[in-house]
């Protein structure tokens, strides 16, 4: 009796996430917001781990749903609080990052199984990211999106340059003023769901297998 074998393809992504209140650029802080009560807290782990071990994995793809859902609080600096129209206002974005790795477009390799022939390493627009909240302030509220294929690419959640205050939920416009997810819940919290398929329908297994990381940073950052 004749068997046959198949050698399943393992392919490891790896997304450290990471949340911070900071400059996160180039714009200087106007000093409106209080730097040292704001934050972003992230209430889902860190670290996520997408592992394709089938060949039906890999060309389906694999989505997670509500990896990442974060938390923000920013207030204005001092009294009054809630400020009046015109003081604190924020943006947020998510920002992606490969390690310094060498080849600017791709995801850090961290275990390469076979040659270069064998493959190719996955480019940082791979990965699609889903951004949501219950008020839909975020712009391209739960759709797809995919980051530029360069490290330190950005995709805006809140990029406003209207204020909108705190308590406004309203789906046409981004709730950027002073608040908090403990009293406006729904306007000051985000669920970010993540999909990758390897898969490509014209070349086919392109990708070498191995071990992959990139890292994702949420930044709040002052107006």
């Amino acid at each position: 009796m004749k068997t046959s074998r198949f050698i399943l393809f393992f392919f490891f992504y790896t997304l450290l996430i990471d949340s911070s209140y900071s400059q996160c650029g180039a714009i200087a802080p106007l000093n409106n917001c209080d730097i040292v009560k704001s934050d972003i807290i992230l209430t889902t782990p860190d670290q996520i781990e997408l592992v394709f071990d089938s060949f039906s994995e890999y060309k389906g793809g694999m989505t997670l749903m509500g990896s990442s859902i974060i938390h923000i609080k920013i207030p204005s600096i001092g009294p009054p609080d809630p400020p009046p129209p015109g003081v604190c206002q924020w943006k947020l974005k998510m920002i992606i990052d490969n390690n310094s790795w060498a080849i600017p477009t791709d995801w850090e390799t961290n275990v390469a199984y076979g040659g270069v022939a064998s493959g190719v390493t996955p480019a940082l627009d791979l990965l699609e990211v889903r951004v949501s909240n219950g008020c839909k302030t975020a712009i391209n509220n739960n759709t797809w999106q995919q980051f530029a294929p360069a490290t330190g690419s950005v995709i805006n959640i809140i990029n406003s340059g209207v204020l909108t205050p705190a308590g406004t939920c309203n789906p046409l416009l981004q709730t950027n003023g002073a608040g908090s997810y403990l009293t406006n819940f729904n306007e000051y919290s985000f669920t970010i769901d993540y999909r990758l398929i390897p898969y490509d329908a014209a070349l086919g297994f392109k990708y070498r297998p191995g071990r992959y990381s990139i890292h994702i940073k949420f930044c709040l950052q002052e107006m």
